[in-house]
């Protein structure tokens, strides 16, 4: 199915009301969507740039009436959620089906009207952690080991479509929207985006950069700097620029130590680096061990094939990290795993 047959299936009568909550709100679960109709001009579509944020998400960072609108948001995306195992780096990953894509639509359309959250919001979140890939692999952070599974890598859930070796292939409807749930409305373990929204102080779009980082590291820096902190240092700036249109344009926040990477690198070949899973998610955002967080901030290798954690540019010794080497990024070189996208960059 193509862009414009998805869409079509998606959203059955046109384009839609971004207001979650409200009687022009997608609702789900038949396979088709409630909305009322939006005149193309109202229609948001941005722009695929991206442009470095800083400071505490209000002053300077683009507010809700500059966010593209959903239909927008989706149809821009695709070109790496059809393509979204690849740009993992994953090897023997089918990339998502039409049939699953239209089931992310529905579990973000649910979850959004559930929660009271933007679908624009739910799906950027989804788009940073996975980039829409169905069958994304589980990651674990260092210290705690709290698993992160699924579509929005989240705090311990039970959704997943690549758990463990056990790669589900078609991903079933059910646990594409558990994915959802898992990270929207959170799990017996660890928040989703509606308590981190609940206790993000604020209102509007810095409401919602807030949340992201908290859903990121645990919470925002004492200063309120949503650049500082623990984990993806660019991570509410990244959230940010998805939600004005960013989708393959370098990557250009230099805050964890490495700018310039494509989102499209493991599909055109164009970097050796691109942004892969982002294993911070909830394991770090949950975490009640303040050695955790920090650590989990560090530069290491994820070897998902043994299990292990791994450095050329930093190395746990004795439960101790040594980080002397470190920067504040993943590298997406070193062991044989990488090649299957074991590994990630933060």
């Amino acid at each position: 199915m193509g862009v414009s047959s998805l869409m079509k299936a998606a959203f059955p009568l046109g384009f839609i009301s971004m207001q979650p909550g409200s009687d022009s709100s997608v609702a789900a679960g038949n396979g088709t969507s409630q909305k009322s109709m939006v005149p193309p001009g109202a229609l948001h579509k941005g722009n695929d740039t991206y442009t470095m944020y800083s400071g505490d998400g209000e002053k300077g960072w683009p507010g809700m009436d500059q966010w593209v609108d959903f239909y927008s948001m989706w149809e821009q995306n695709e070109i790496l959620i059809n393509k979204s195992c690849d740009a993992l780096g994953y090897s023997g990953v089918p990339n998502p089906t039409a049939d699953e894509q239209d089931g992310i639509l529905e579990a973000i359309a649910a979850e959004s009207k559930e929660s009271g959250l933007d679908q624009r919001f739910i799906l950027a979140i989804m788009m940073q952690e996975s980039k829409g890939c169905v069958r994304a692999k589980s990651t674990s952070s260092p210290g705690d080991q709290i698993h992160n599974p699924g579509l929005m890598q989240t705090h311990n859930g039970i959704g997943s479509c690549n758990e463990e070796g056990d790669m589900q292939d078609p991903c079933p409807d059910s646990t594409i929207k558990q994915m959802i749930t898992d990270g929207v409305s959170g799990t017996d373990h660890g928040d989703g985006l509606k308590q981190v929204h609940d206790k993000a102080k604020g209102s509007g779009a810095a409401q919602y950069y807030r949340a992201s980082r908290m859903y990121n590291g645990g919470s925002v820096d004492p200063s309120g700097d949503l650049g500082k902190g623990c984990c993806t240092k660019c991570y509410a700036s990244d959230i940010a620029n998805r939600l004005t249109g960013w989708v393959t344009a370098n990557h250009n926040c230099d805050l964890d130590g490495e700018t310039g990477w494509s989102p499209l690198a493991h599909i055109d070949g164009s970097a050796s680096q691109s942004s892969q899973t982002d294993s911070s998610t909830a394991a770090n955002a949950n975490t009640a061990n303040a050695n955790t967080a920090a650590n989990a901030g560090k530069s290491t290798q994820w070897d998902g094939d043994d299990g292990m954690w791994h450095g050329n540019q930093g190395n746990w010794d004795n439960g101790q990290w040594d980080g002397s080497q470190a920067a504040n990024s993943w590298s997406a070189s070193g062991s044989a795993a990488g090649a299957s996208g074991s590994q990630w960059k933060r």
